[in-house]
C-alpha cells in the first residue's frame, strides 16, 4: 500500500500542492486515478514574476493535466506581493471559480504580503 493510500485510510483526504514544489503534483496525479475522495489544494504565483490572466490559466492547465483532473478543491495565490497584483487577475481568479474549476480561492505566505492585499482589494 502506498503512502499516500495510508494517509487516506486514516482519513486524510485533503492534500496540499504546488508546481513549484517538484514532482508533488505528479506523485498525486499517479494516485489520484486510482483512488476517490480526494480534496487537492495548489498554488498559483511563485513560478510568476506578474500575476496574469494567461499565467493563472496556463498554470492550471498543466496541473490539471499532471494530477488527472478537472477541477481542484482550492487554489491560493503564493505568497505574492502587491506590486505583482493586477485587479484583473483577481476578477478572473473569481470567475474561475464561479465556473467550478475550484471551490475555494485563496492566498498564502508570509505576513508582510498580506496586509497591502487586503487594502489593494478591499477583502
Amino acid at each position: 500500500m502506498s503512502f499516500l493510500a495510508q494517509v487516506q485510510n486514516q482519513g486524510i483526504s485533503y492534500f496540499d500542492t504546488a508546481p513549484s514544489y517538484p514532482k508533488s503534483e505528479v506523485y498525486l496525479g499517479k494516485y489520484i486515478s486510482q483512488s476517490k475522495n480526494i480534496n487537492i489544494f495548489t498554488k498559483f504565483g511563485r513560478e510568476s514574476a506578474i500575476l496574469s490572466k494567461n499565467a493563472l490559466e496556463n498554470s492550471l492547465r498543466k496541473s490539471f493535466e499532471v494530477l488527472n483532473v478537472d477541477r481542484i478543491y482550492g487554489l491560493s495565490i503564493h505568497n505574492k506581493s502587491v506590486a505583482s497584483f493586477d485587479l484583473n487577475f483577481l476578477e478572473f481568479a473569481l470567475e474561475l471559480k464561479n465556473r467550478g474549476f475550484y471551490r475555494y480561492f485563496g492566498w498564502c505566505g508570509s505576513w508582510e504580503n498580506l496586509p497591502p492585499l487586503i487594502i489593494v482589494t478591499g477583502k
